[in-house]
């Protein structure tokens, strides 16, 4: 080309390149093409003689992200500045944010200073430039190119360029693809259009650049040469792949879920929401649910249950507080549909911006535990009526015995008779405690002991005045199964004192305790009484009360020990695990 065109190349390449270029020396401006002068609304001319203080051009946060940049090792930094805010490209996000923005300035650190000119200045840009930038004349000739496109070249198909170059010429296989795929698109720009497209390739491994081809306008309007800048894109557009994959199993999940799934921000506006929930919208509020706008609840708006209890858990839910509830409404068929809703706050920076919502249907769920209860309450009402008859059926055998002592005159029959009486009431107790309780799995043992040995004191016709009873007794629930054998193990120790221990005594003692510790029941009970003979073993007693009495102890596998001295009292220490 004619040396006077050579001598402007750098400074109309640069013009026209599709990014920003900045060359800083001594906190001045020094040098901008038009693309940064128009996003960073330069409007001084640079062409003073110690260029523009930056200070007059970007804010003092950004001066000093400048500064640490400038001291890096790296000649080309890329940059994304956004409303006069520079921020230094370091991670492949920034790589997307800044193809999102479209805004990439070069800046050029300052190196020693030398008397070069402005077009040797110019140069240097254009050489330490990470992009690809290369002329091309109306014969596809190379009128002028950078270090980096040259080398792609030689490194691509072995060949060595020079200006005046026609690459297509010089390939062999290759001459044909390329023409095919760079010469329609020269001829378009050569035509008065600018391109900017992604060029992808895989030469024993993938890249991706972003190309961008703009006329070289001359004085009268012509379009003589043109300008191809590209950039490497691949670590941008892989991470992008990789996001949008991400996204795309994300959103399959999202929609595949069988939960309702949506988020709703503080205006009350859905920002997003999945399949699922768009259907069980239709189908309740008879309303089309979409984003961006309030939700509305339709036929369910005026169910003032229903919405004052929405509002109240997406009130907790935007105050921080992660919430869950249940709700009933109807569906088309005015049948009953059950809603488990959890509502959880999403924080931006330490604040709840938005809040996602996750419901399942439990209608099944709800119905079986509907069906569960009503056989539950039928099966109440029944054990009601078994333990109601037991009790009543206990209550005539026992009626039937007092009946039948009127007739004894025997006092030994008697007394086998009131004992037996005593042993069909005790058991009969365990059952109406059952019945009154309305509980058919424990008995309230505590009051249970209470009552039952004032009907022993009673039936033995024993003042309560002349038999001190103390009574340390805890609150436990105990199961039929072990209830009715310490019932009737108490009774026959109790009756016991009664009858042998105070010898016609008046007055008398009988302590009772019963404790609770680590599921182990501790019943003591004692009297003041005259004592058991000496060697007194309850095995081998004659007793029929006794001999119950052992029978029962091995029925809740109980340990007990019996300590008797004579004229001193008696005491019985059981223990037994629940």
């Amino acid at each position: 080309m004619p040396e006077k065109t050579n001598k402007v190349d750098a400074e109309e390449v640069l013009m026209c390149l599709p990014l920003g270029i900045l060359w800083i020396e001594d906190d001045k401006l020094v040098y901008c093409n038009n693309y940064a002068k128009t996003h960073l609304n330069i409007n001084p001319s640079l062409k003073q003689k110690n260029g523009i203080d930056i200070h007059k051009i970007f804010s003092p946060d950004s001066i000093q992200k400048l500064k640490k940049i400038k001291t890096k090792s790296k000649i080309n930094l890329e940059l994304i500045i956004e409303n006069n805010t520079i921020t230094l490209i370091e991670t492949e996000a920034h790589l997307i944010a800044q193809q999102k923005i479209q805004i990439s300035f070069e800046l050029k650190a300052s190196t020693p200073k030398t008397n070069r000119s402005e077009n040797n200045q110019l140069n240097t840009i254009l050489e330490t430039s990470d992009h690809l930038i290369w002329l091309v004349n109306k014969k596809f000739e190379l009128t002028n190119f950078n270090k980096n496109f040259s080398q792609l070249i030689f490194e691509k198909y072995n060949i060595q360029i020079s200006k005046g170059s026609n690459v297509s010429s010089l390939l062999n296989k290759e001459a044909k693809k390329y023409a095919d795929y760079w010469h329609p698109r020269y001829q378009e720009v050569f035509n008065g259009t600018s391109l900017n497209f992604i060029k992808e390739e895989n030469i024993g491994k993938f890249i991706c650049r972003e190309v961008f081809i703009n006329p070289v306008l001359l004085e009268n309007g012509k379009i003589e040469e043109i300008c191809c800048v590209a950039h490497d894109i691949t670590d941008s557009v892989l991470y992008e792949r990789k996001v949008n994959s991400q996204k795309g199993r994300l959103t399959a999940i999202f929609d595949s879920s069988q939960h309702y799934i949506w988020t709703i921000d503080r205006e009350e506006k859905l920002t997003s929401f999945n399949k699922n929930y768009f259907d069980l919208v239709s189908s309740l509020y008879r309303t089309k649910p979409f984003v961006g706008i309030v939700l509305n609840r339709g036929l369910l708006a005026n169910d003032k249950n229903y919405t004052q209890t929405l509002n109240v858990q997406y009130q907790k839910a935007f105050k921080g507080q992660a919430t869950s509830f249940e709700v009933e409404v109807q569906d088309q068929e005015k049948g009953n549909v059950y809603l488990e809703i959890f509502l959880n706050p999403i924080y931006n920076k330490s604040k709840v911006v938005e809040v996602s919502g996750i419901a399942h249907n439990i209608t099944e769920k709800k119905l079986a535990q509907q069906k569960i209860e009503i056989s539950l309450k039928e099966k109440e009402v029944l054990l009601k009526e078994v333990h109601h008859r037991v009790k009543n059926n206990m209550q005539v055998i026992s009626s039937i015995l007092n009946l039948q002592s009127f007739y004894v005159k025997d006092q030994y029959t008697l007394g086998l008779l009131k004992e037996s009486q005593n042993r069909i009431s005790t058991m009969a107790y365990i059952h109406e405690s059952l019945y009154q309780n309305n509980s058919f799995s424990a008995v309230n043992f505590a009051e249970y002991v209470k009552r039952l040995i004032r009907n022993i004191i009673a039936s033995y016709s024993f003042n309560s005045e002349n038999i001190e009873l103390k009574q340390e007794i805890d609150e436990i629930a105990l199961s039929l199964d072990v209830a009715i054998p310490l019932g009737l193990i108490i009774n026959e120790l109790i009756t016991n004192s009664l009858k042998h221990a105070f010898n016609k005594r008046e007055k008398g003692l009988i302590i009772i305790n019963l404790k609770t510790e680590n599921n182990y029941v501790f019943l003591n009970l004692m009297d003041d009484g005259i004592g058991l003979d000496e060697g007194f073993n309850i095995e081998k007693s004659q007793s029929l009360g006794l001999q119950l009495v052992s029978t029962l102890l091995e029925q809740i596998d109980a340990k007990y020990t019996l300590k008797s001295n004579k004229n001193e009292g008696t005491k019985f220490n059981i223990s037994f695990q629940i």
